[in-house]
């Protein structure tokens, strides 16, 4: 039995980029991060990846998490208003394989790896 290497953030973000463009998307890395001494004027809860379909032009969110971690409140919520939008809500997972999952926020609660 070959034991793979869980896979850090950065890269299921880099696989998750290079696999939604194949799927049609542009998207890139969304920098929403508090920044010590100043005030978070971001958005609580957004995706780690952001962008839109090249074709429908529909907004695509992607929230990136290892095994382990758990989606905040903030990103469940964030996530749920961008399907109820009709846009992509999705959750990039490891697969403990060496590869990732991309699925909705209902899948990755069945098939993520705790």
């Amino acid at each position: 039995m070959v034991i793979m290497k869980e896979l850090t953030a950065s890269e299921i973000t880099e696989k998750a980029i290079k696999e939604l463009e194949k799927r049609g998307f542009h998207v890139w890395r969304a920098n929403n991060i508090a920044v010590r001494g100043r005030s978070f004027i971001g958005k609580r809860g957004c995706a780690d990846i952001t962008g839109y379909h090249k074709i429908t032009g529909i907004r695509c969110e992607c929230e990136v998490k290892k095994i382990g971690d758990i989606l905040s409140e903030d990103q469940k919520t964030f996530l749920r208003s961008i399907k109820e939008a009709n846009a992509h809500a999705l959750v990039a997972y490891d697969n403990g394989n060496g590869g990732i999952y991309i699925s909705s926020l209902e899948e990755y609660f069945v098939k993520r790896i705790k």
